[in-house]
């Protein structure tokens, strides 16, 4: 439905679930190689099929430019604008988030945040989705996306989820985590710094940038 790419070949089976349980069922690939394509997109779209969707779970950075992409045309916006109205502005968030060389939205890395504002983000899923008295994002879906999808991994919807979703994870490069704890009302978060390449304000990998 949402990525041209798929319609009438062996990847149309591919849904949002799968691309977010990290089971597409696509070939996997090292996973910095993705990095340094001029279109993460494309290189995302066209890995081949290795198996049916919904099975192996192989943790696939491809598989995240899946959900951004199919995410951007459901909404029929902007991916950046659309996170900045409906998630980032109503946090008080203030991130960079980078793109690759075409403009696409780094879907399953690369935003630039202070730790202060990692740790609004996992206080937003700490508290079920409310952020002081506005639902930025519904309780069911904090549930839902927390809570492991089968016995092979502790994986959930993009969440490392432990001890069937009573705390979780975002766990990133560098060593960057956001550890939450709703039953503690607790988030621990460590923010690593790393040498950013290229012209300040530039948030794009393209020419050495990144």
């Amino acid at each position: 439905t949402y990525i041209p790419e798929f319609q009438g070949t062996d990847r149309e089976a591919i849904t949002f679930r799968h691309a977010l349980q990290m089971r597409s069922g696509l070939a996997p690939h090292q996973p910095e190689i993705i990095y340094f394509q001029l279109n993460q997109r494309t290189y995302a779209a066209f890995r081949t099929v290795a198996e049916p969707p919904g099975g192996t779970w192989i943790y696939q950075n491809s598989d995240s430019m899946l959900v951004a992409q199919a995410l951007e045309a459901a909404v029929q916006r902007d991916l950046i604008a659309y996170a900045h109205e409906v998630l980032f502005d109503p946090l008080g968030m203030s991130p960079e988030w980078w793109t690759d060389a075409e403009g696409h939205p780094l879907g399953y890395c690369c935003i630039d945040a202070t730790a202060r504002d990692f740790a609004r983000f996992g206080l937003l899923f700490a508290r079920g989705g409310m952020w002081g008295e506005e639902e930025v994002l519904p309780s069911t879906w904090v549930t839902e996306s927390t809570r492991p999808v089968a016995d092979d991994m502790p994986y959930a919807l993009h969440w490392w989820a432990f001890d069937n979703g009573t705390y979780y994870a975002a766990i990133g490069a560098l060593n960057q985590s956001i550890w939450i704890f709703p039953e503690y009302d607790l988030v621990v978060l460590r923010n690593s710094l790393y040498r950013k390449r290229g012209q300040s304000g530039f948030y794009q990998v393209f020419e050495g940038s990144y």
